[in-house]
């Protein structure tokens, strides 16, 4: 059943062990990138019967980006109570890629520049057109902090606004996803919340989630599949499968933790693939990551799809199939896939697959859960704003 009503919080808890934004180069990353694309190599590997075992990744462009004990760019020290604003930011990090919010966010006054401490002006040039070449740094915490404030101001979730006191800037507070929600609003940026209040199958199993998200990746809306050449690409492996999809944002109570994609192995276990801010990145993908950005550094032209074709398969070196790339098909690439297929070494794919794994039964631990979900459309127009004012979700019973 499926019903519209107001949103649940699901309150965050304590279960983990700045500046404002300005431009960066894309190659400037904060977090750990390629993160599906390696995914989908290892996948690939470890699958003993390709015909039995399924998996759909989200876009490569969102970055693992991990809650520290130290004071970093993005954030300062966030390590007990910083995961919401850590997949706020892993979110935001595909986001900023499509091109229907691109230009909004490279120049977005709320993330360029000053906080208007009263709120009342900071959306005046909200919507103009702007083309820049480069991309919105992903804000800090600090910046998301201010970002919350200027909507609670504006009207936004005034429940929420009052459980906070208003405050929020340098508070070590917890925050869930109806603040992600609010902050993203803020911004333009389409999203809505899908509660699953209780479990729906049997030994407090998740189905119905599991189901959602599934159809969620699976859905033909900006997949491969419609993408022409790239389709051909990507549908030569068996059905470990990298789309466009934007990554969503998933709240519990306790934590919350990014999914990147779904999987049923030969065993018809079902897992979510996620990105966990609590977690580091072991050096194996560390490595794999670095080498497959120089390539991308050094190619801007290269697809995702050529990307993923060219690391996703096994020895030898594959060869693309992109003759128009040549610098793809070059002895240096060669050399650079090479190598990243030997970082992995003898080291069982499963073992570093598992952290980025939970499954179905893991899900049956914790009653209720929570998605934020981004809608690639056209950005919200700041008189329509007022609509996003009081926070509605979809509950799935």
């Amino acid at each position: 059943m499926i019903i519209q009503t107001k949103t649940l919080k699901v309150h965050p808890q304590q279960e983990e062990p700045e500046q404002n934004s300005k431009l960066i180069n894309p190659r400037h990353q904060p977090g750990t990138a390629f993160i599906p694309i390696i995914l989908r190599h290892l996948l690939i590997q470890s699958v003993s019967s390709p015909s039995n075992h399924s998996a759909i990744l989200s876009t490569h462009h969102v970055l693992h980006i991990r809650s520290t004990t130290s004071k970093t760019a993005l954030g300062d020290r966030d390590w007990m109570w910083g995961c919401g604003y850590r997949n706020i930011q892993m979110v935001f990090s595909a986001i900023r890629h499509r091109p229907n919010y691109s230009s909004l966010l490279a120049n977005h006054p709320l993330l360029t520049a000053n906080f208007n401490p009263k709120g009342s002006s900071s959306l005046q040039t909200h919507h103009q057109t702007f083309h820049s070449p480069q991309l919105a740094q992903i804000p800090s915490i600090s910046t998301l902090q201010h970002l919350i404030e200027d909507a609670w101001r504006a009207g936004f979730d005034p429940e929420g606004a009052a459980d906070f006191g208003g405050s929020l800037i340098n508070k070590k507070k917890w925050i869930g996803t109806t603040e992600a929600f609010v902050a993203l609003a803020r911004l333009g940026i389409r999203v809505r919340i899908v509660d699953f209040p209780q479990p729906s199958g049997p030994d407090g199993l998740h189905i119905k989630l599991f189901e959602w998200v599934q159809n969620y990746f699976s859905s033909p809306e900006l997949a491969f599949g419609d993408h022409g050449s790239d389709s051909q690409l990507m549908s030569k492996d068996c059905r470990i499968k990298l789309t466009h999809k934007l990554p969503l944002y998933f709240q519990h109570s306790g934590h919350s933790r990014t999914i990147i994609g779904v999987e049923t192995d030969n065993q018809g276990i079902q897992n979510f693939l996620i990105l966990d801010p609590a977690k580091s990145i072991s050096t194996p993908i560390k490595t794999a990551s670095q080498l497959i950005r120089s390539i991308a550094d050094s190619n801007s032209s290269a697809s995702s799809f050529e990307l993923a074709d060219l690391f996703g398969r096994s020895l030898p070196v594959p060869q693309v199939s992109s003759p128009s790339n040549s610098y793809l098909s070059s002895k240096r690439v060669k050399s650079i896939v090479g190598s990243f297929q030997a970082s992995f070494g003898s080291t069982l794919h499963p073992e570093l697959l598992s952290p980025y794994r939970i499954s179905l039964k893991a899900l049956s631990r914790k009653r209720q859960y929570q998605i934020l979900c981004v809608d690639d459309a056209l950005p919200i127009p700041p008189q329509e704003q007022v609509n996003w004012h009081i926070i509605r979700s979809t509950r799935i019973e």
